[in-house]
Order: C-alpha cells, then sequence, then structure tokens
C-alpha cells in the first residue's frame, strides 16, 4: 500500500479523493525531511516513501492532527501543554534508523 492508502484508510476517507493532493504534498515534505535527518545526498536513490513507509504515514497524520495550528509553536489546555517542532517529530524519528555520519571534504 502506499502512503496515501493508508492514511486515506486511518482516517476512514477511503472513498474521499478530496483530501489526495494535501496528502501528497505531505508526503513529499515528509520525504525531504527524512532525507535530510538521515543526511541522504541528492545522488542517494532510496524510495524514501516505499522504504519508510510508517514515518511517511507517522509524519502525514501529524499533520492533518495539527492543521489549524500551523503557526502555533506551543499550547497549553488546563494541565495539557504542548509543542509543535518545524522538524521531524521523535515519533517520525522512531521509525527511522540513525542517520549516516557525512564526512565534509
Amino acid at each position: 500500500m502506499a502512503v496515501i492508502d493508508d492514511v486515506k484508510e486511518l482516517k476512514g476517507w477511503q472513498t474521499d479523493n478530496s483530501h489526495d493532493g494535501k496528502i501528497n504534498i505531505y508526503t513529499r515534505r515528509a520525504t525531504t525531511l527524512i532525507k535530510n535527518y538521515l543526511n541522504l545526498n541528492s545522488n542517494d536513490t532510496t524510495d524514501i516513501e516505499n522504504t519508510y513507509q510508517d514515518a511517511c504515514v507517522a509524519y502525514v497524520m501529524e499533520q492533518f492532527d495539527r492543521k489549524g495550528n500551523e503557526a502555533t509553536k506551543q499550547y497549553s489546555q488546563g494541565k495539557r501543554s504542548g509543542t509543535y517542532g518545524s522538524d521531524l517529530s521523535e515519533n517520525v524519528k522512531s521509525l527511522l534508523p540513525v542517520p549516516y555520519a557525512r564526512m565534509m571534504g
């Protein structure tokens, strides 16, 4: 299954195609962030979307859950509080291997 199919299944949108564009944009952004996190260069041919599908799905789901709060850095509701980051969350990172150390030079 592709990321789009998994997200639609989790959200209950199996027959709803109105969110496909946003899912594709979030998936593309997840691919870029994961490549950067893993220190993969532009010549690397790893298919991020298929190799790290669970991480891509987790990132896309987080983005949909955050919808409407894109500019919010922190929030609190009573005793609950949270922080939104602009990078990959710890949840997504836990689904990825340890990043490669890239040698400069």
